[in-house]
């Protein structure tokens, strides 16, 4: 279950495509719903 303001795992995949484009290059990125959860915050 999601706390207040984290996105369930339903609602993280309505959004995916727009907000997590696929990697190209660079470092290894952090869980991209963890990351937008801690914006929200």
């Amino acid at each position: 279950m999601a706390g207040r303001y984290e996105l369930s795992d339903q609602r993280w995949h309505m959004i995916e495509d727009i907000v997590s484009p696929p990697q190209t290059m660079g470092h290894s990125r952090r869980d991209d719903p963890q990351m937008l959860n801690g914006i929200l915050c």
